[in-house]
């Protein structure tokens, strides 16, 4: 009689301890198969977001360590970082393009600026349009690098207008249409201020439209705090005047020096393109051992999915506990189920042995007869662990408590915002999660758990290897 027959047999013939075994089989697939269900779909899930999500990076200030900083050295400031280490940062190997980028914010009563969702109570007679004017070094801009802004018109500053600082800049879109301009024309950018409560005006220059932008807007009305701060940053970016970074601090050194103010030092902030999701870490070692100091840190387009759901975390960490500890658990139930099942039959091996069979031959009647239980166990227990999979997981988000909207959360949201087209929030994570079946993942089910079983029957062939047929059937 040939292995498998005999395997078969044996099941039939013990039935009490087949029986016992595929009870256990299943719970533990159960359980295996429903957390190995939820660690497929998050992993695809945080795959498929992370995807959509352009490869970027910027630098920001630590503000844990700067208070530290600070408060043990009150006399002195928080150095800005130097261009030059930017630039470093950038000529590294795993950078694809780079940008920096100095500020200005203007008032104006010339032109209109937009109202953002949070400034709809303040009244007409309340209201400063307010600008800001974004300096360009990239001739391919950052914010259209990283899918911020789409270019609707026109074109981007030619290298020559970057160096030069001639007076040419992008606008968007709501920006054109409220003050009535088109491509290519020119208008007067103006700057309002205030010396004594007595209210200014100082002429910045007549600037060309050489370009018109459109900001990508993914909601339409906030349901959350997520997405109120969404609409926010988007309202700001249509109030954005992209110009050449000489152009931005060659003008306000003229303002300043009119004002006799002291002219501003130049800060910088930079961002970057990178060019493989593998090297994400290599990147920001490096780049914080150029920097030299902990006051800032380098935070990655693709570090936000996770503080984006906290939710989704405390799920993705409670399996992946759940499947380590059942991993662990696994080996020892079966181990010990086994074990048990073998000092029951040790006679009928014994018989065996002094028949002449090998014990090698032994160890795989009983492989087969354990993994057809296994077999039949994962069976059983795939599709309910799925469905249950499932359930858990609306039950997990449904029942999740919404967390705190904060000035560190609402900072955190801007941050990341500013690296491009950005997770909106949890909603976003939740809706592209889900617990689906398919013919590889039953596969992957299947096995995963026999290996967890053949790894289980190490200790148990020990067992048949040491087992003394004449000694066995003598104490009988």
């Amino acid at each position: 009689m040939n292995t498998f027959k005999r395997s078969f047999l044996s099941i039939i013939r013990n039935k009490k301890s087949s029986l016992s075994l595929l009870l256990i089989l299943i719970i533990l697939s159960f359980i295996y198969s429903g957390a190995l269900s939820l660690k497929q779909a998050y992993t695809k899930n945080e795959s498929n977001i992370k995807n959509k999500l352009p490869l970027t990076a910027t630098i920001i200030n630590n503000y844990t360590e700067q208070e530290d900083y600070l408060s043990n050295n009150p006399d002195n400031l928080v150095a800005p970082i130097k261009l030059e280490k930017y630039k470093k940062i950038g000529d590294l190997e795993y950078v694809k393009e780079y940008d920096y980028s100095e500020y200005d914010v203007i008032q104006s009563n010339k032109l209109k600026s937009q109202r953002s969702i949070a400034d709809i109570e303040i009244e007409e007679r309340d209201w400063t349009n307010t600008f800001l004017l974004k300096g360009v070094n990239n001739n391919k801009i950052f914010d259209i690098i990283s899918s911020k802004i789409t270019m609707e018109e026109g074109r981007s500053f030619s290298k020559k207008e970057i160096e030069s600082s001639d007076n040419v800049t992008i606008v968007s879109k709501k920006f054109a249409e409220e003050n009535n301009l088109a491509l290519n024309e020119v208008f007067s950018l103006d700057r309002v201020f205030s010396i004594d409560d007595t209210q200014k005006e100082h002429h910045i220059g007549k600037y060309q439209i050489i370009g018109i932008f459109d900001t990508k807007k993914k909601v339409n009305e906030p349901k959350n705090d997520f997405q109120f701060e969404e609409l926010v940053n988007n309202t700001r970016s249509s109030n954005t005047l992209y110009i050449p970074n000489k152009n931005l601090v060659s003008r306000r050194t003229v303002f300043y020096e009119e004002q006799g103010l002291e002219i501003p030092s130049e800060e910088y902030d930079a961002y970057y393109e990178l060019k493989d999701v593998k090297y994400t870490e290599s990147f920001r070692q490096e780049a914080e051992n150029i920097l030299g100091t902990k006051l800032y840190n380098v935070i990655i387009s693709t570090d936000q999915y996770n503080s984006i759901n906290p939710t989704f975390v405390k799920l993705k960490k409670i399996v992946d506990n759940t499947m380590i500890l059942m991993f662990i658990t696994s080996i020892c139930i079966i181990s010990l189920s086994v074990i048990l099942l073998l000092r029951d039959r040790k006679y009928e091996f014994g018989v065996y042995l002094s028949l002449g069979e090998k014990k090698l031959k032994i160890i795989s009647l009983i492989m087969i007869e354990i993994l057809t239980i296994a077999t039949v166990a994962v069976s059983i227990s795939v599709f309910p662990s799925h469905l249950a999979a499932k359930e858990l997981s609306y039950i997990f988000f449904n029942n999740a408590e919404e967390e705190e909207w904060t000035i560190e959360k609402e900072t955190e949201v801007q941050q990341y915002n500013s690296l491009g087209n950005s997770v909106i929030d949890v909603e976003q994570t939740e809706e592209n999660f889900e617990v689906s079946i398919s013919k590889p993942k039953i596969l992957t089910a299947y096995f995963f758990i026999i290996f967890v079983i053949i790894i289980s029957m190490i200790i148990p062939m020990i067992y048949i290897f040491m087992i003394n047929p004449k000694k066995l059937l003598l104490d009988r």
